[in-house]
């Protein structure tokens, strides 16, 4: 396989923390990438940090932080113009979470068998695939490009996620491509129920809300990366978002109960992503005494 990998990045420093680094290296290593392109909109990168990642075959691109990850995957596509005879696939992928917390190669199998390919899926609004980390396959190359060819570089996240995440799965169902998620909501739900008694039953009667059908609207409104995120883990996902971590308003759905949890063939990701999250939550809410 030859897969190009767009990766996305932003830090105030002069360089990405190394939970990011950890992160991007584990993606190269076992996603078959041939090129990564690493766009950067943070300080300038320092060169210790620039030459290292140019000389793992990565092309580093530095914009203006605007637009988030969106404008990123749209500035990479415009640069590189991937034609199906270059690359089997493209990943995409961004710094918004933390792992891997469980096996890649095991995360990401199956992904070359859909046009479109995303490690989760939300019904948050609208049915669509979550974009911190998702593949597009060769056979909707032209797709993906006149997706983003049409799309506006939104300033607000909110218009991002509208305009961005959840049409870009319509975008694809709308032009006969077959989307695939390795760990849906529905698996999520299920595994989270699973060690409920009472729950398992409610999940066997026919008029159970975890009928899905990607037609219809959301019969679930809620993140399910955010307050199923054990059971998330267990199902195979290997990454936790960074704002479930970071954010005080998310402290009660973990309550910093996911260091427990990581398995211990995971604890270097574990002691980077925890780097990060107190570094974080100092930068935003001031130093704990």
């Amino acid at each position: 396989m030859r897969n190009l990998l767009i990766f996305s990045s932003y830090s105030a420093d002069k360089q990405p923390p190394d939970y990011v680094l950890h992160l991007l290296k584990n993606i190269q290593d076992n996603c078959e990438i041939t090129k990564t392109i690493f766009v950067w909109t943070g300080a300038e990168l320092s060169q210790a940090i620039d030459e290292g990642l140019r000389a793992n075959n990565t092309e580093v691109i530095i914009r203006e932080n605007i637009g988030f990850d969106f404008a990123s995957y749209k500035l990479a596509l415009s640069h590189e113009k991937p034609q199906a005879s270059d690359y089997d696939g493209i990943f995409f992928a961004n710094d918004s979470v933390y792992g891997p917390f469980n096996d890649m190669k095991t995360a990401v199998s199956g992904h070359q068998q859909f046009d479109i390919w995303g490690m989760t899926d939300s019904w948050q609004h609208t049915y669509h695939l979550q974009t911190y980390f998702f593949y597009v396959r060769n056979t909707a190359f032209d797709d993906i490009q006149s997706f983003f060819h049409q799309y506006k570089n939104y300033t607000q996240h909110s218009d991002i996620v509208k305009q961005g995440e959840m049409k870009l799965s319509q975008w694809f169902l709308d032009h006969g491509k077959e989307l695939g998620c390795k760990v849906t909501a529905r698996k999520v739900i299920a595994s989270h129920f699973s060690n409920k008694p009472i729950l398992k039953l409610v999940t066997r009667l026919k008029s159970i809300f975890l009928y899905f059908n990607k037609n219809r609207n959301p019969l679930l409104d809620f993140s399910v990366t955010k307050k199923l995120w054990e059971s998330s883990l267990k199902v195979g996902s290997p990454f936790l978002k960074r704002k479930l971590l970071v954010d005080k308003k998310n402290y009660k759905h973990h309550n910093d109960k996911w260091l427990q949890v990581i398995g211990p063939s995971y604890q270097v990701a574990a002691a980077l992503a925890y780097k990060s999250v107190i570094a974080e939550r100092e930068k935003k809410y001031g130093r704990k005494d």
